[in-house]
């Protein structure tokens, strides 16, 4: 993001707010999208546990890129 928005990173309210947006919108509906493909309580576990961790690793990962650039 700091790629296209420079000046605007540089701000800590919008800075803030590409974080919070990659962090939490995104993994709002992904259990209503998954929950039909889980065929028992094991699966819904599974994805219960998998969809924040996905979700950490990409904000680490914005964070990092945009503590690079």
């Amino acid at each position: 993001m700091t790629i296209f928005f420079r000046s605007d990173m540089a701000e800590a309210p919008f800075r803030l707010a590409v974080l919070l947006y990659f962090m939490c919108p995104p993994g709002f509906p992904v259990p209503l999208q998954v929950q039909p493909l889980a065929r028992n309580e094991e699966d819904e576990s599974f994805m219960s546990a998998f969809i924040p961790f996905s979700l950490v690793v990409t904000l680490i990962a914005y964070v990092i890129l945009a503590a690079i650039f």
